[in-house]
């Protein structure tokens, strides 16, 4: 039983950032693409398409129309495509008013999968960059990511998602913006060894021809999106220095929401493409999609529960040291649950922050299982209500 115990210990330390020490050793400093000259140069710059999927976001669409036409790249070079199927706000008729603005709009709703692969069979664009409609990306984001591909061994690249944060910030906002952050640290890593698994859908980017449709009945579309290239044996870069921006969710329980979702997608994605990652064929990839992925939908939960069962049969052996780890864990888990009563406050206990949204998130993998196991989660996303602020360049307004 001891044995179990340490090893289970060992693997949750593995998974959530070991593995990056490990890798570090192995990690020869990638040569960074100079385009400099290039850049300079309008015409050597390929075509770039901008897909927004919009669905009643009339409260963002205005502000995320004018971050787009303000971005640092020729106009001629430059297609900005806003779909919006079956909203029933006032989206549709504001991306109207701008005439340099593509709009594809269908009465009915079928998700967001139906929405980008319908856009893309009218793309014919180079290069083709997905954004969401509620997130605000830097001025010289796409020429950030542009200049990665200039590597013909990327076929994906991967911006960098940051949390808004502003004085009236609830705790939520502030453990998911360490989420992010410590996302973030681990896709430099896993690029450095060999390629991201996976972007977040806010902002990441394609070679147009490598788009493969995606079943419409598909959850993370972000993720299959980019496996599906990564399968082909295409590397997905991470581009730091282009990133979106986007306010935290307004209430906790509107993450749990989000996080039960992509959980609940990441088993379907998963299953999908098991069978696909071949470690003979693609042997860095594979090592990266079941350690940083794989592993933590799949047994991380079920290995945390197994730490507290285990612990309590030690103690019971009588064994000091186990006695003394139970009575960590009790603490780690009482923090849990003070962060728990002040989630939706500005209030953040000493410490409390990582224990629970640690926790949270992995209650939101058991559900997103128990959801995908009863085949109950549906691919209509309602979108999950997010803090407003007053704008991206309020001083009171920081990011994680």
């Amino acid at each position: 039983m001891e044995i179990i115990f340490w090893f289970l210990i060992a693997s949750i330390i593995f998974i959530y950032g070991g593995y990056g020490l490990v890798l570090s050793l192995f990690i020869k400093k990638r040569k960074k693409p100079d385009l400099s000259i290039s850049l300079s140069k309008t015409q050597d710059l390929p075509t770039v398409s901008l897909i927004i999927a919009a669905y009643n976001e009339e409260d963002f669409i205005q502000e995320k129309i004018n971050n787009s036409l303000s971005l640092h790249y020729p106009a001629n070079k430059l297609r900005i495509i806003i779909v919006s199927d079956g909203s029933t706000d006032q989206t549709t008729s504001i991306v109207k008013r701008f005439t340099n603005i593509e709009s594809l709009f269908e009465p009915e709703r079928k998700g967001k999968i139906h929405a980008i692969n319908r856009a893309m069979k009218k793309n014919y664009s180079d290069l083709t960059i997905y954004t969401d409609a509620n997130c605000i990306l830097n001025k010289d984001a796409i020429r950030n990511i542009v200049k990665h591909f200039e590597d013909i061994k990327v076929g994906a690249v991967a911006g960098e998602k940051r949390i808004r944060i502003n004085k009236t910030s609830k705790s939520n906002a502030h453990g998911e913006g360490l989420y992010w952050k410590i996302e973030s640290m681990l896709k430099k890593i896993d690029y450095s060894f060999y390629s991201v698994v996976g972007a977040a859908g806010e902002l990441f980017a394609i070679r147009t021809n490598l788009y493969e449709p995606i079943a419409e009945d598909s959850i993370l579309d972000d993720f299959m999106i980019t496996l599906n290239i990564n399968i082909k044996g295409f590397r997905t870069a991470y581009a730091p220095d282009a990133y979106a921006i986007e306010n935290a969710s307004s209430e906790i329980e509107e993450e749990f929401k989000r996080k039960v979702r992509i959980a609940s997608g990441g088993f379907q994605s998963v299953q999908r493409l098991f069978k696909r990652i071949n470690p003979l064929v693609l042997p860095k990839f594979a090592f990266l999609f079941y350690v940083h992925r794989v592993s933590r939908w799949y047994y991380t939960p079920f290995a945390l529960i197994a730490i507290f069962t285990t612990n309590v049969y030690l103690v019971f052996n009588d064994h000091s040291i186990y006695i003394f780890l139970f009575i960590l864990q009790l603490l780690f888990y009482s923090l849990a649950f003070c962060g728990h009563l002040l989630r939706n406050y500005g209030q953040i206990i000493k410490g409390s922050l990582v224990p629970y949204y640690f926790t949270f998130m992995h209650i939101a993998v058991l559900k997103g299982l128990w959801i995908y196991i009863r085949k109950k989660q549906n691919v209509k996303w309602e979108r999950a209500k997010r803090e407003i602020s007053s704008s991206i360049k309020d001083p009171t307004v920081s990011t994680i």
